[in-house]
């Protein structure tokens, strides 16, 4: 979610995939507007090592969980209104 006069975000990369063993990545997020703040939100197996809020543009480094499982998993990370879908291959 985001807030402030205006503001618009975009976020690169819109997708991620991390190797069965889990692994890390940097989204980052372009604003418009006057005082954007936002706030990420992840689902199972994200993690935010440096928080999760803040404002204007920035790069925001996110962590992913290892894959216990037989299956392969989708997660996902909602930052600044944009879904960024996560895929993952079965662990070992």
């Amino acid at each position: 979610t985001q807030t402030g006069a205006g503001c618009t975000a975009t976020v690169a990369p819109a997708s991620l995939s991390f190797p069965a063993a889990g692994g890390s990545s940097t989204l980052n997020l372009q604003t418009a507007g006057t005082n954007c703040t936002w706030f990420g939100v992840g689902g199972p197996g994200v993690t935010f090592p440096t928080g999760r809020t803040g404002t204007n543009s920035a790069s925001l480094p996110v962590e992913f969980s290892a894959n216990p499982s037989n299956f392969a998993r989708e997660s996902f990370i909602l930052l600044a209104n944009k879904r960024i879908p996560i895929t993952q291959p079965a662990g070992q």
